[in-house]
Parts: C-alpha cells; sequence; structure tokens
C-alpha cells in the first residue's frame, strides 16, 4: 500500500477509518468516522480540490499526474508525470521530480533543512496546516501552524498564535527575500482571516476566523536580524522568533486532530521517486 493510511484506530483500538484505494491513489472505498487529512502514501489529501498535498505542488489521483509542472526540472519531456507513470513501484513524498540526486546539493540540502524544520517545530501547536480563504487568485492560503487563544487552568487570557515559518537565515539571504518572508505572514494570515469550512480543516475551526498574535517562527539566528527587517516586522506588529526561544503556552486539543502535529514519514519506502 506505499505507506497508505488503510485504517485508523481509537485508543481501544477499536478501527474507526477504513480505506481501499487504486494504484494511482483513487479512493474505492471509505468508511470514516474521525477526521483523517493522511491517505494514499501517508500525503494530505484536500477535499477542497480532491488532490494529495505532495508539498511542491498537487497530485490529481483521477488524471494519475501533477496539476503543476516541476518547479526543479524545466525541460523535462513530462513535466507533470507521477512517478514515472507506476505507483507500484515508485511513490514521491515531495512533489519533485525523479531526478533529485541531479540537482545541484545547495538546492537539495535547503529543500531537506526545511522539511525537518517545519516536522520539529509541528509538535509545539495544536494545530498545523490551517486552510485560511485566499485571494482571488488562489483558493487558500496554509497557515503553518496555529494556536487559538484560550483561558488557561488559573483563569488567565491567553493570546493566539498565528504562525508562518520559514528555515533561513534572514541576514544571509537577499534583503527583498526576507523582507518578503516577513510581508507573507500579513499578507495571507492576518488575523481575522476566514479559516476554511473544509473537512481539510479540524471540525471545531471550520468557518471560524484567525484570532491571536502573528508570528514569523525561523532558526537560532547566527548574525543576528537585519535593521530593515526587523522594523518591518514592528511596523506590522508580527514577531521574529526564534525556534529555540521559549514559547508561549498552548492548549492542546487532538480529539478531532488526531494528526496534527505528528512528522510525516516520508523514509521508510524501500524506493522513492527521489
Amino acid at each position: 500500500e506505499q505507506l497508505s493510511t488503510v485504517f485508523v484506530t481509537d485508543g481501544q483500538g477499536e478501527i474507526r477509518n477504513s480505506y481501499q484505494y487504486d494504484a494511482f491513489g483513487i479512493s474505492l472505498e471509505t468508511t470514516e468516522q474521525l477526521n483523517n487529512r493522511i491517505r494514499y502514501t501517508g500525503q494530505q489529501y484536500d477535499e477542497l480540490t480532491e488532490q494529495y498535498y505532495l508539498r511542491a505542488r498537487y497530485y490529481n489521483p483521477v488524471a494519475g499526474r501533477f496539476m503543476q509542472e516541476d518547479v526543479y526540472q524545466g525541460d523535462g519531456l513530462n513535466l507533470y508525470a507521477y512517478c514515472h507513470n507506476n505507483p507500484v513501484v515508485y511513490y514521491d513524498p515531495s512533489g519533485y521530480d525523479s531526478g533529485w540526486n541531479t540537482w545541484p546539493p545547495q538546492v537539495r540540502e535547503n529543500i531537506n533543512r526545511g522539511n525537518n524544520f517545519n516536522r520539529e517545530n509541528r509538535p509545539n501547536y495544536t494545530y498545523n496546516e490551517i486552510r485560511v480563504a485566499g485571494d482571488g487568485k488562489k483558493p487558500y492560503f496554509v497557515v503553518d501552524s496555529y494556536e487559538p487563544p484560550f483561558i488557561d487552568e488559573n483563569g488567565n487570557f491567553v493570546e493566539g498564535q498565528i504562525v508562518s515559518r520559514k528555515s533561513t537565515q534572514l541576514g544571509e539571504v537577499q534583503l527583498s527575500t526576507a523582507l518578503e518572508y516577513v510581508t507573507e505572514a500579513d499578507k495571507k494570515y492576518a488575523p481575522g482571516t476566514e479559516i476554511l469550512d473544509i473537512d481539510f480543516n479540524p471540525q471545531e475551526l471550520r468557518g471560524k476566523t484567525l484570532q491571536g498574535d502573528l508570528y514569523l517562527e525561523v532558526p537560532k539566528q547566527k548574525i543576528g536580524i537585519p535593521e530593515k527587517v526587523s522594523d518591518k516586522a514592528d511596523s506590522l506588529n508580527i514577531t521574529i522568533r526564534e525556534n529555540t526561544e521559549e514559547h508561549p503556552k498552548t492548549s492542546r486539543n487532538n480529539e478531532n486532530n488526531l494528526l496534527d502535529g505528528l512528522p510525516e514519514n516520508e523514509e521508510n519506502s524501500s524506493k522513492s521517486c527521489r
């Protein structure tokens, strides 16, 4: 089954969800009592588009192909092919072309670093990869992590956290790139943005709006944050937070969000498209 989700059980070991797929990921039979979006080959299924989110691009199981060109292979014969049209033998956890080993080492290093940074920090939050309203050009944007406001055990109000995550050294990239990382959060995930009422999102969040403070989460910065970047973040009320800093309190609620905060398993297949 190529690491596909076949069953989901509850705490007592009772089967609550079951899935069957064809070779390309078309759902043949689905029984669901619990919300779950991790399905074919362990990838995230998007109910809105009926496609699988493979990080770099979306895969359509009905067409058996990607819906966007490969972002690194600009002159291939088929920029939309999925696993050489042979998903029984291969699988593709990232959405990149199978010529992974031919890419420049720096490109591969950057991709792996970003994936690892995301996996390491997801468990710090209750909700991850939340779909919110887009800008008309895109049907939605994806918030990396989200912690709604809550009342703690002492009756104190704890402000929410809206988190955009970038595995980068802000002082080492182009200034324009660093500034774009900051402004992106304000453009896409500003407080008050609608959380889409779709199955992909946890039920308790659907139809609500993002509430809380905006954060740009980055690794420990080696040479500090450029002043212009800090000033821009301050002007937009965005906090740039290193992931090594102490995080604000969170209110864990996984009853309807069973798989959020868990790293995706991308390394256990005997043969990958990468």
